[in-house]
């Protein structure tokens, strides 16, 4: 049975379990199954299509979703300007390996407050020449993405 749409789901999820998840027993594996989610919802949002397709069969999606990593931003046609730093975000987010991305989705709703608010986010270097810059480009985004990544923020960070 699936529960979320073939097109945007984790590598692992789309390859199936091996047995139903815990909640409790498995809630990292769950955790990183929900950041991909919204790295892709995001992902969705910026580039106006699913990373894997939504057309084809569910077989063909599935296969897909379960094999091929989502591709960079920055090599894909987007709807808005993207800035690397919000690249790198959803990259993170939608890493193939599920070690590799945030932790939980409050530490990715973290980075993309921080990133919205044009302040350091996790992913850049410790002194990283971008950080005294960002007070600079306050201005850099669209109101529209502005919108969707407020919209993100909010669904994340309500409990």
């Amino acid at each position: 049975m699936l529960f979320r749409s073939p097109g945007y789901m984790a590598p692992e999820q789309a390859r199936g379990f091996r047995r139903p998840p815990d909640p409790e027993q498995d809630a990292a594996e769950l955790a990183a199954i929900d950041v991909f989610g919204v790295g892709v919802t995001l992902w969705a949002l910026l580039t106006g299509r699913a990373p894997h397709g939504e057309a084809e069969s569910v077989e063909k999606v599935l296969a897909r979703a379960s094999s091929v990593p989502v591709p960079d931003l920055r090599t894909v046609p987007t709807r808005f300007q993207v800035s690397p730093r919000l690249a790198r975000i959803v990259a993170r987010a939608t890493a193939p390996d599920p070690r590799d991305r945030y932790p939980t989705a409050a530490a990715l709703a973290v980075d993309l407050a921080r990133f919205r608010a044009n302040e350091p986010i996790s992913l850049d270097a410790p002194y990283s020449p971008v950080r005294p810059l960002l007070a600079a480009r306050s201005e850099e985004h669209t109101s529209e993405l502005q919108s969707h990544s407020d919209l993100v923020c909010r669904l994340l960070l309500e409990k």
